[in-house]
Formats: structure tokens, C-alpha cells, sequence
């Protein structure tokens, strides 16, 4: 956790929840009835054969949760990185919706199935061409920085309000839009005799396996996914943060269960940490905003210029603060199944959404009051407005 920073200083939520399972003790066994308010992040290790929502339910369960959610499906096939965040932590889960992801994934080349993975029907054989370190070296060259993707049909995205998975199930024929994506990253290896294993970092939207088929037709031949497993969301598995299957948790008591819970602001550690004062904090309980002192904002900013390019007083006025460099003007935000349905598609999830367009842009920051996350809030010169604060109840007003 020591990449974290201050996140590790915030050990109120697993605290509490540490506390509150004493008397179960090493009743392992025994089912919770009542659902707890239980704030944090699980990050799971999820099985195969086994929906991203069952997933999360068989979590939910465990911990008696009332409330969960999770930041991004992953197929059945799928295995991996599924970060499931409980009551306040759902706060959160916005930016990680956003976020880049990274895959492991195996293909079986010259076959072809009617999902694009292993859980498909074959439905195309064709004879697997010479492959050499040439053509992987062209084909991960074409393939990297922005493609045009078409997702494949049986997928969660929406047709006219119905999901094209439901549609194909149905035998009904239609079309997939396409979309722009961004391959970050791209590492791929052939196996003889039909085998290509790979790596890939993608932006959100992504899918794996309509990107194993195309690699595969550039081959000049067909494929499926046979395996694909998520190892990284954004700065998310980066470290040796720890992620653990659901029979694993299973087996744990009550006590080693909750120290399993990472803080919540481990789902927004790209935003940099400020620290407010007692009257700071109460101010924006209150909804108010708050002037730094000059000190204190050249401080931040000097701490952390990356962050903060436009808060000086020499800022472009003319600067669109909607616009995100990596958005694709001519996306559709409806046909990505990870799209935050309240978030502008022209948003950059970095901005403070309630910010005015026609000033200055604001960029979020992480609060901490005596050393315990807070929220977060939208700095712009000089200025802290709250946003998504937590635990407002304990302010002293």
C-alpha cells in the first residue's frame, strides 16, 4: 500500500468493520441475516464460467452487504481483475468505469465461433497461413494507437433498446455500430500450431475478442478467444495490491475477511491528495465554497504541476473545459456498455461534472480531514467546491 500514499492512513472503514465482526469471531460458517453498512473495495479474483453479477452477488452475500456494485463486466469466460466496491465506495466506481484495462488472452487460430470465445459454436474452419516474427511485428504495428472496432453480436451493448446478445440468440440479423478505440499496448505470440498468446492495454469500449478476430483475418485466417483474463484496471493491479478468488474469501473468517477491504479512495489515487482544516471541511459539509490561502494552493500546485496545467492565472480562457483529448467526437456514448448512463459523453472524467462550461476547467482533488478521506472536490483558482463527500454527518458546524 506504501505506493498509495495517504490511502493507507485511511483505516476508519476497515476498522469499523473489524469491530463490528468481533463477536462472529471464527464462526465462519454462520450466515449473516442482517445487511451491514460496509464501505470499501474487494478486489476479486473472478472464476470462470460465472457472470460478472453473480460475481458480485456471491460478494454481496458474504459481506451481508447492503449496498454493491462493481466497476466493469467481465465476460463468463473471463477471469481476472473485478473490483467489487461496497456502500460509499460505489461513489467512486466512476473512474475506474473509465479507466484503460489490460488482458491476458489466448486464441485458437483457423477456428471460428458464434461468440467469438470458447463458450461458442464453431462455426468456420479455415487452414492457419505461414506465420513469422515479421507478421506479428506488422500486425501489432496496425493494430496499436487508435482502430475502428466492431463489437461483437453477442455482446451487452443495445440495438434499438434490446441487447445484441438477446437479438442473436433470437437468430434476428442485424448490425453492430462501429466504434473508435485505443490500443495502448499490444504484445502478441504465435504457438504452433494454432496458437496466439497475447497482451494488450485498451481503452475502455474494448473488446478482446473482436480484436483476436481481426488480428487473426490480417493473418489471413480465422480465430476465437479461448482465454482472456483482465490483470490491470487503471492504476488498479499495477501494484501488489491483493485480489483473491470468492472460494478463497470463502474460507476466511469474519476477521480476515474485512482485512481484505482497501480503502476507497484506492478507486481514485490519480486525482492528488489535499489536506483541509476542521472550518474547511464544515464549509463544504455545508455546500460552500472554499478559498485556499496563496500559500496553500502555490504549495499544491507546485507539488503537483502534471495535475494542475490550467489553474494559474495565465490560463487559455479559450480552452473548451468539455473537451477530453482521447474522446472520439463521433463515439456513440450509448453503445458502450461500461458508459456511466448520467455522465456527458463529452465529459473528461478528471473534471468536475457540475463545473460551468464557460469557466475556467477545475480538476478534482482527493480531501483528507485529520488524516481520513473525505470526498472529493474541484479545485479551480483557488477555489475547493465539494463533490461526492462522505460522512458529512461527523462535520462540526
Amino acid at each position: 500500500m506504501a505506493k498509495y500514499g495517504m490511502a493507507k492512513n485511511n483505516t476508519n472503514n476497515n476498522n469499523s468493520s473489524n469491530n463490528s465482526s468481533n463477536n462472529s469471531g471464527n464462526n465462519n460458517n454462520k450466515k449473516n441475516t442482517t445487511r451491514q453498512s460496509i464501505d470499501g473495495v474487494f478486489l476479486l479474483d473472478k472464476a470462470a464460467d460465472l457472470s460478472s453479477n453473480h460475481a458480485l452477488q456471491q460478494v454481496k452475500r458474504l459481506y451481508a452487504a447492503k449496498k454493491a456494485g462493481h466497476t466493469g463486466t467481465l465476460d463468463p469466460f473471463a477471469t481476472g481483475l473485478l473490483p467489487i466496491c461496497l456502500g460509499q465506495a460505489n461513489k467512486y466506481a466512476r473512474w475506474l468505469l473509465d479507466a484503460d484495462k489490460t488482458y491476458e488472452f489466448t486464441a485458437i487460430l483457423g477456428r471460428a465461433t458464434t461468440t467469438g470465445d470458447c463458450d461458442g459454436e464453431v462455426i468456420e474452419e479455415c487452414p492457419i497461413p505461414s506465420i513469422d516474427a515479421a507478421s506479428l511485428k506488422r500486425v501489432q504495428r496496425q493494430f496499436s494507437g487508435d482502430i475502428t472496432q466492431t463489437p461483437p453480436k453477442y455482446c451487452a451493448l443495445k440495438i434499438n433498446g434490446v441487447r445484441a446478445y438477446q437479438l442473436a440468440r433470437q437468430g434476428v440479423d442485424f448490425d453492430v455500430p462501429t466504434r473508435q478505440v485505443n490500443i495502448k499496448q499490444l504484445s502478441i505470440e504465435f504457438v504452433p500450431p494454432n496458437r496466439l498468446i497475447g497482451r494488450a492495454t485498451v481503452s475502455k469500449g474494448t473488446y478482446i475478442r473482436s480484436l483476436v478476430i481481426d488480428i487473426a483475418n490480417d493473418l489471413g485466417t480465422t480465430a476465437y478467444c479461448q482465454t482472456l483474463r483482465r490483470t490491470q484496471i487503471g492504476e488498479l493491479g499495477a501494484t501488489a495490491l491483493p485480489m483473491m478468488t470468492f472460494a478463497e474469501l470463502e474460507k476466511q473468517n469474519d476477521t480476515e475477511r474485512f482485512a481484505q477491504l482497501l480503502p476507497m479512495d484506492t478507486l481514485c489515487q490519480q486525482f492528488a491528495p489535499l489536506a483541509i482544516d476542521a472550518n474547511a471541511w464544515a464549509l463544504l459539509c455545508l455546500g460552500r465554497v472554499v478559498s485556499l490561502s496563496a500559500q496553500d494552493l502555490e504549495k499544491h500546485l507546485d507539488q503537483y504541476p502534471n495535475q494542475y496545467p490550467n489553474q494559474y492565472p495565465n490560463q487559455d480562457p479559450n480552452q473548451d473545459p468539455n473537451q477530453d483529448p482521447n474522446q472520439d467526437p463521433n463515439q456513440d456514448p450509448n453503445q458502450d456498455p461500461n458508459q456511466d448512463p448520467n455522465q456527458d459523453p463529452n465529459q473528461d472524467p478528471n473534471q468536475d461534472p457540475n463545473q460551468d462550461p464557460n469557466q475556467s476547467p477545475a480538476r478534482l482533488v482527493r480531501l483528507y480531514h485529520d488524516n481520513q478521506f473525505c470526498g472529493l472536490a474541484s479545485l479551480s483558482q483557488g477555489c475547493l467546491k465539494g463533490f461526492r463527500l462522505i460522512n458529512t454527518e461527523n462535520a462540526i458546524i
